[in-house]
């Protein structure tokens, strides 16, 4: 079973299905003007593009958008054609008569869900590790580890231009101006292989991983945030939090993305970690 969303312009005046849902749902979700943006950058395929058009607060742009923007795109992609997704995705729609609110529920829980399900074991830093090596012919772990092989080769050239008998400046004969330059560049390599050696440390080890540090840090302990999101969507889209329905979407979201093939959102706990962060919330 596949479902293909119908191709809704929400930025054009006639966006009736748009308005009525963040007028219905404003109440218990004020952010939600922001994903109402976001999906239709899903719509018209520019969701990177939407994301970046969203009030940045005053921070600085994350040059990780794009691709943060792709992979969530992909996913919700994924979910879309994903069978069991979809039933339990449907169990949900049933409780929205609206068929204008019907269709952006609809809309908005595969992306709410994707962004709801934990990437255990690193995953989504690895993810980007993969995107920032790309193109090199070497994982992640052999970049880290080429700084040092450069250095090694750097003493390996250095103890051969040192050689009585096969420096390469012994057997460049001649005076003439591409002989010098040749001998000069053979004399130089070893320099020149650990100042990039250095260089290379210093992106690998420093400057990515500040890069990291600013634009994907790590999870704070307990539930995502995207979690309570997604909850409330549903208390406010069919009047109840049908935690039961929702733990499935999850549990079916997590299987469809190969993060995990077991039971893992429990809907007993859900509720406690809802009632948990209104208590807190009550309280600052």
């Amino acid at each position: 079973m596949n479902r293909r969303s119908k191709n809704i312009p929400l930025g054009s005046a006639e966006t009736t299905p748009a308005r009525a849902a963040s007028s219905e749902i404003d109440r218990t979700l004020p952010d939600i003007n922001p994903l109402l943006t976001i999906l239709a950058g899903l719509h018209e395929g520019k969701l990177a593009a939407a994301i970046e058009a969203l009030p940045a607060n005053g921070a600085e742009p994350s040059p990780l958008v794009g691709m943060a923007a792709k992979s969530v795109e992909d996913n919700v992609t994924l979910l879309r054609h994903n069978d069991g997704f979809c039933r339990a995705m449907e169990i949900l729609e049933g409780y929205q008569t609206d068929p204008a609110l019907r269709e952006v529920f609809g809309l908005l829980l595969p992306l709410l869900a994707c962004l709801a399900v934990p990437r255990r074991g690193g995953g989504t830093k690895k993810a980007f590790e993969g995107i920032w090596s790309s193109k090199t012919g070497k994982t992640w772990k052999a970049l880290k580890e080429f700084p040092s092989r450069l250095r090694n080769v750097a003493v390996e050239v250095e103890r051969i231009n040192n050689s009585e008998f096969l420096s390469p400046a012994l057997w460049i004969r001649g005076d003439e101006t591409g002989a010098r330059l040749l001998k000069g560049h053979c004399g130089r390599l070893p320099g020149v292989l650990r100042f990039y050696a250095g260089a290379m440390d210093k992106i690998l080890t420093e400057l990515v991983p500040a890069l990291f540090k600013r634009h994907l840090p790590p999870d704070r302990r307990g539930h995502s945030s995207s979690l309570f999101g997604l909850s409330n969507l549903v208390k406010a889209m069919t009047g109840r939090f049908h935690d039961e329905e929702v733990c499935d979407l999850l549990d079916a979201t997590a299987l469809a993305l190969g993060v995990n093939r077991k039971r893992q959102f429990n809907p007993v706990l859900l509720a406690q970690a809802r009632s948990r962060l209104a208590s807190k919330r009550s309280t600052t």
